[in-house]
């Protein structure tokens, strides 16, 4: 075999190898940016959503109330996340959302529950009936409050974990950045209901 052909041998070889070297190199360095994207957007979905911890019952019972859930962006990348992000992770999301998914639809219900308690109270003169079924409501608003307590309390240490995991991709820590700007006429306000 001649020195030419040899060449071109280990030449189409070489080429054939660096082009598919090229290409697992911006593979790998998409999947990279693609997990940094989902990583940043799970983390600004988490810091929206708020757990309030409200006054104790009598029997001195912690209540909670979850005031903002949103899961769109976690929803829509559940595939690529599975794919991209630690076991760890996942679990903990899962667990996390999982849970405030029905913490959100045992809130609905505790509405319902409170507003048929309202009902019956505003009621005048009531029957045996209404007494038996607002007895029934109470229980079963306290059994509400009971399942939304279980759920929420650990949920609040799993968002504090899942927002000090995500927010190791940042350069600079999130919270110091400036994400939402006002008009200048109403820089003074912002300012204000900012530090409350």
């Amino acid at each position: 075999m001649s020195v030419e052909i040899t060449a071109a041998i280990f030449g189409a070889i070489f080429g054939t190898l660096a082009n598919g070297v090229i290409e697992i190199v911006k593979f790998l360095s998409g999947r990279k940016s693609l997990k940094k994207a989902i990583q940043i957007g799970l983390y600004f979905e988490i810091e929206h959503h708020k757990i309030v911890e409200l006054q104790k019952d009598g029997d001195d019972q912690p209540n909670f109330v979850l005031a903002s859930f949103q899961d769109k962006f976690y929803s829509n990348n559940i595939s690529p996340l599975t794919k991209l992000c630690p076991e760890e992770l996942i679990q903990h999301l899962t667990f996390y959302y999982s849970s405030l998914e029905s913490v959100h639809n045992h809130q609905n219900d505790l509405l319902k529950i409170n507003s048929e308690i309202d009902e019956l109270v505003s009621k005048m003169p009531r029957t045996n009936e209404d007494s038996q079924r607002y007895a029934e409501l109470i229980k079963k608003r306290n059994g509400t409050k009971y399942v939304l307590r279980v759920y929420l309390a650990p949920c609040i240490n799993t968002r504090q974990v899942l927002l000090t995991e995500l927010k190791k991709v940042f350069k600079k820590d999130p919270a110091e950045k400036k994400y939402i700007d006002v008009l200048p006429e109403h820089e003074e306000w912002w300012k204000k209901i900012q530090n409350e």
